[in-house]
């Protein structure tokens, strides 16, 4: 097939976690012999003059406001799917909708993500499925070796990630010994940087991850707003770390419902589980 991936940004942008979750399930495909062409919020519009059997949409917040010839072209298009990452925060109700009711088929990350987004906009979804972001077994496990007893941060610093939950959470507990690998607020890095009980380490290259989740005992993230899976927690849970997380958080009740063996099947097998379920 000859696909149009539409998303804000690609890999050449940002390296999030959608992102991330994007270039897995691109890779995928390509390794199926499909041709995927990238439109991102500063790509030339002729791409919209070619002819594409499949249309996919990722986060939207800059094309829908920046791009209407783009965002209309989307809904437009007789098949559509939609790759929905959002905990939605970045595009309005009536510009989802119309997302939703112009797809043949929705893509969620979990279980809790789809429920959350039915309690939001009722029962308007089209062929629902469940799959979890790419994380790969043969990295990211727990290295059986002994840890140390500090409760680890990561993460960008913002309110809705539940940072000043965390701050709290550090001042109100002298005794227990944290981790932070974090960035994106100076004054945020100010505050940490001045406690006695916490190591600041600052951003962690991905590479760097499973390490960091078998060095450490505890994981801790209390966002403000509900995660579809979250891609740290799901991964310190396949590393083995206990977990001091929030219940709004998609990965945390995978966990409850299916355990660490069959949700690392789920995550390591998901850019197949992706395509086979689209093609």
């Amino acid at each position: 097939m000859k696909v149009l991936w539409i998303a804000d940004f690609g890999l050449q942008h940002n390296i999030g976690g959608a992102q991330r979750t994007d270039s897995f399930v691109i890779q995928e495909g390509t390794n199926r012999g499909h041709e995927i062409v990238f439109l991102n919020y500063d790509t030339p519009s002729d791409v919209l003059n070619d002819t594409y059997d499949l249309v996919v949409s990722g986060n939207l917040e800059n094309i829908s406001h920046r791009r209407p010839d783009v965002f209309q072209y989307l809904l437009n298009h007789p098949n559509h799917v939609r790759f929905e990452h959002d905990s939605n925060s970045y595009l309005s109700q009536d510009a989802r909708k119309a997302l939703f009711n112009s797809t043949k088929k929705t893509i969620f990350l979990s279980e809790f993500h789809h429920q959350t987004f039915a309690q939001l906009y009722g029962n308007i979804f089209k062929n629902v499925e469940i799959v979890r972001p790419f994380i790969d077994s043969k990295v990211f496990y727990d290295f059986q070796q002994e840890r140390e007893n500090k409760t680890l941060y990561v993460g960008f610093f913002h309110f809705l990630k539940g940072t000043v939950k965390f701050l709290d959470f550090v001042i109100n507990n002298p005794d227990k010994k944290f981790v932070v690998a974090g960035w994106g607020s100076k004054g945020f890095e100010g505050h940490i940087e001045h406690l006695h009980n916490v190591d600041y380490i600052g951003k962690v290259d991905h590479d760097e991850m499973p390490n960091l989740f078998n060095k450490y005992k505890t994981m801790y993230y209390h966002p403000e707003k509900f995660e579809p899976f979250c891609r740290s927690v799901g991964e310190a849970i396949m590393c083995g770390m206990q977990l001091d997380v929030s219940d709004n958080i998609g990965a945390f009740h995978d966990l409850q419902k299916y355990g660490i063996e069959e949700l690392t099947q789920m995550c390591s097998g998901s850019p197949k589980i992706w395509w086979d379920k689209v093609e």
